[in-house]
């Protein structure tokens, strides 16, 4: 990249050899097809055509180099295009909240990614653009970053350069806020040293600032020098947009000092620039549409050669969709037999099991349940009056444990499956599961979204009436709680139903037996979901999707 380097190094003294060192160095790496290389030679060239007053040409040429380092990943390059993006919106467009935005950007990605050298570039433009907006305070700060940066850089021409920019930039803003005296104690420092090792660029750029500074004074003799030097540096750089800035510096001190001739030659010369430019901008807006045109044709022939491939392969195509159409609908069928089967099963296990909770409620009412209240009438007609004091104690505890176990048995063998589960639904069942247990537990439960709640289909039903008379025995044996909850509710196509306790929480209780496991497998069946939350206190989350019963009796 010879011609690049060349480029670069003559961009300061010698535009129009810069010009051409870059486009060389465009074509080359264009015609092997070196990315890398066209998104540097492509930021080169719009450095150099931004100073030479191409100012669409320089956009176009930032933006392809832009989306070539995103698309190579390359970040410093990335980084690189968006500085010169942003110094295109204040410099041209004069949009400086836009170019504000994009420094920003800028300084958050050269801090990240440690790049010094575009880092100083941040600063120093986010203090000029301040120093546009006339915010001179957010301008000096930014400016003091670069200094402090550029202190640490090694001795040598780089270093001098940083110092000698933030120099001059401040004395600038210094004379915009009156600070009259330390900006022209700076100035008679820097500016000798300027004149007599700075590059052309530097000597033509740091005394145009001056002048402009001067004429925001209308301290018009002073800035008379500035802008005399402005125009003589600028024979080094032929560039249209040194000439506008040439011409309307000496304009404008022309004019503050009442030397009409010479005022109105720069501003019949600003004027034929500016022209100059607007047709520039038509000549490339019609090669922009020339481009276009000539691509739209390229499009068509590559459209035309594509229709013609297609075509080719179209019968290909139709055929292997014939087949897969074929084996789809044999997959399906197969799939809405072995879905039948399942609901089979799914039916005949359900039906077994609720003959089998038949068989053990009556079981348990019909045998244990009368074999407990024939012992506790027989207790009943015992004559206590014989009994020592401990005799009586003991008999007492017996009998009421006796009491109690024919109770349990009851509300266990009318839990297993209670009629109104199959006849009323869901709602009604929990209704009257929650009222027995307030009447024969020491733990008090509340019920809620039961009103609200359709009726579901027969597995839905028979597993959640399980699943909550299974959380609910859990939290009479082992929670320790003085109160419970249970709740449902529809949301998203889905029943929500929740458990839950005060008690002494699910970590602390014991966890051994079926009663989880049984839980966990029907919720399962369900195709559902279960999360516990563990407290103090406890509550179990049980998502399961809602399936309505095709017909649904009315409750009573």
């Amino acid at each position: 990249m010879a011609y690049k380097t060349m480029a670069d190094y003559r961009m300061e003294n010698d535009l129009l050899v810069a010009g051409v060192y870059a486009d060389s160095a465009r074509i080359i790496a264009e015609r092997i097809r070196w990315e890398k290389g066209m998104a540097s030679t492509y930021m080169t060239l719009a450095h150099y055509y931004e100073t030479v007053g191409y100012w669409d040409k320089t956009n176009t040429l930032i933006q392809q180099s832009i989306q070539i380092s995103k698309r190579l990943g390359d970040k410093h390059g990335e980084l690189a295009g968006l500085v010169e993006y942003g110094l295109l919106y204040w410099d041209v467009a004069g949009n400086y909240d836009k170019s504000l935005s994009i420094f920003n950007k800028c300084l958050t990605m050269a801090t990240a990614q440690k790049d010094t050298g575009l880092l100083l570039q941040v600063y120093y433009q986010i203090g000029y653009v301040y120093m546009l907006k006339k915010e001179y305070r957010q301008a000096l700060n930014y400016y003091n970053q670069l200094k402090l940066l550029s202190e640490k850089q090694p001795p040598g021409l780089y270093k001098r350069m940083l110092l000698q920019e933030w120099a001059y930039s401040v004395a600038r803003i210094y004379l915009l806020i009156n600070r009259v005296q330390e900006a022209e104690i700076m100035l008679a420092y820097v500016m000798p040293a300027i004149e007599k090792k700075g590059t052309s660029f530097e000597k033509y750029y740091s005394n145009y600032s001056i002048a402009d500074s001067y004429i925001q004074r209308k301290e018009y003799k002073k800035a008379k020098v500035y802008a005399e030097k402005t125009a003589y540096y600028a024979r080094f750089l032929p560039s249209r947009a040194h000439e506008v800035y040439v011409n309307t510096v000496l304009y404008k001190t022309y004019k503050g000092l009442n030397q009409s001739a010479l005022a109105l030659r720069h501003l019949e010369e600003l004027r034929r620039l500016e022209s100059k430019i607007a047709a520039d901008k038509t000549t490339v807006k019609i090669e922009e549409l020339q481009l276009k045109y000539d691509t739209k044709a390229q499009q068509i022939q590559i459209d035309q050669l594509t229709i013609e491939r297609q075509k080719q392969t179209q019968q290909l195509l139709i055929g292997g969709f014939v087949m897969l159409l074929v084996f789809s609908g044999y997959v399906f069928w197969n799939n809405y037999q072995l879905r039948q089967k399942n609901h089979a099963i799914i039916a005949a296990q359900l039906k077994g099991q609720t003959i089998e909770r038949q068989r053990v409620a009556a079981d348990l009412h019909d045998n244990l349940g009368t074999t407990l209240l024939a012992l506790h009438w027989n207790l009943d007609a015992m004559d206590t009056s014989k009994m020592t004091a401990v005799e009586q104690a003991v008999y007492a505890t017996i009998n009421q444990q006796v009491g109690q176990a024919y109770t349990d048995v009851r509300l266990l063998s009318h839990n297993l499956l209670p009629d109104e589960l199959a006849k009323q639904g869901l709602a009604i069942s929990l209704k009257m599961l929650v009222d027995k247990m307030n009447r024969n537990t020491s733990v008090h439960f509340g019920l809620s979204g039961v009103d609200t709640l359709p009726r579901l289909d027969t597995q839905t039903e028979f597993e959640l009436y399980s699943i909550c008379l299974e959380l609910l025995n859990n939290i009479i044996k082992h929670a320790h709680a003085t109160d419970g909850f249970i709740a449902l509710a529809q949301t998203n196509g889905t029943v929500q139903l929740s458990v839950g306790d005060n008690g002494m929480g699910l970590a602390n209780q014991r966890t051994e037996g079926r009663g989880l496991p049984n839980i966990a497998a029907r919720v399962e069946a369900l195709g559902g979901t279960w999360l516990v939350a563990s407290g103090p206190g406890s509550q179990n989350q049980i998502s399961v999707p809602l399936r309505i019963a095709s017909h649904t009796s009315s409750r009573t």
